[in-house]
């Protein structure tokens, strides 16, 4: 089992989280996604103002699909994000509460710009201990 982090802008987030428990990433992450497996744990970290993890949940699956789900994509007509995945939410902070109760990373336990990335066991402890 690999353990990821999922970096969006709090709109992406909302969107993800509203019931259809989807989140994509940019065609340049192909290589990492295509790692991603059914069960791997799966970080949701919430950009600015956020600036932090809000919740996990574990992958159901991986699909492509290039219909718009985001507020961007469908504003520009396109995926923009078209490496999805499906995952099932196992902790979640309240939306109201993400601003002040989100676990911060340090720059070097996360790359903020980077949209995926794998997290490693000792930060997934970290994360895990206090999400739940």
């Amino acid at each position: 089992m690999a353990e990821w982090i999922a970096v969006g802008p709090p709109e992406n987030w909302e969107k993800a989280l509203e019931g259809e428990n989807i989140w994509g990433v940019p065609q340049r992450y192909e290589k990492l996604w295509s790692e991603m497996r059914e069960g791997d744990l799966l970080f949701f970290y919430v950009t600015s103002p956020v600036k932090g993890v809000v919740g996990y949940g574990r992958i159901l699956s991986t699909f492509r699909e290039e219909e718009p789900f985001w507020p961007q994509e469908q504003k520009e007509g396109r995926a923009l994000w078209p490496l999805r995945m499906k995952f099932k939410p196992e902790a979640l902070l309240p939306k109201e509460r993400w601003a002040e109760k989100a676990v911060r990373l340090s720059r070097g336990e996360l790359m903020p710009r980077r949209a995926l990335q794998k997290a490693n066991r000792e930060l997934s402890q970290k994360l895990l201990n206090s999400l739940t």
